[in-house]
């Protein structure tokens, strides 16, 4: 849980400038049925009755992408999860509709993920997001260095 606060802080910072209030961030383990790393609650959808915007991080999920070789370990993992869900963070702050009826990503998700610094590829008609490069795009950005953040690591 302390990794995912600052996991959210590298992110913020170095891709946001800061400007995202932090949200309630929650690591769970959504059981096996569920395949999503992470998800951005808005307070309209109250997550368990909280007014204020949430993330949580499934961390059975990340264990399994893992082991799969999707990600080196779980602090990547959740770094990336937690990038691509300040995506849908600053989306909903700015009243952008990033996804279709279905929950699938959409064209708005991807131009305001890569906006951000993260590369879009397109699966199964909806748009993933990977902050794998994110070492690099947050140094660039002069926030963080890709030291510092190993060193966080």
């Amino acid at each position: 849980m302390e990794f995912a606060g600052c996991a959210f802080e590298a992110v913020n910072g170095g891709l946001y400038s800061g400007m995202l209030k932090e949200p309630d961030i929650y690591c769970a383990d959504y059981g096996e049925a569920a395949d999503t790393a992470g998800a951005f609650f808005s307070p309209d959808k109250r997550y368990y009755g909280r007014y204020e915007p949430a993330i949580v991080i499934n961390t059975r999920a990340i264990g399994a992408m893992v082991e799969a070789g999707a990600f080196l370990n779980v602090y990547e993992g959740i770094l990336d999860t937690m990038a691509h869900e300040a995506v849908h963070y600053w989306c909903w702050l700015n009243d952008v509709n990033d996804t279709d009826e279905q929950g699938a990503h959409n064209e708005l998700f991807r131009v305001a993920a890569i906006a951000h610094g993260l590369e879009c590829e397109e699966r199964d008609g909806s748009w993933g997001a990977t902050a794998l490069s994110l070492y690099g795009a947050i140094a660039t950005q002069g926030h963080l260095t890709a030291e510092a953040l190993d060193d966080m690591l």
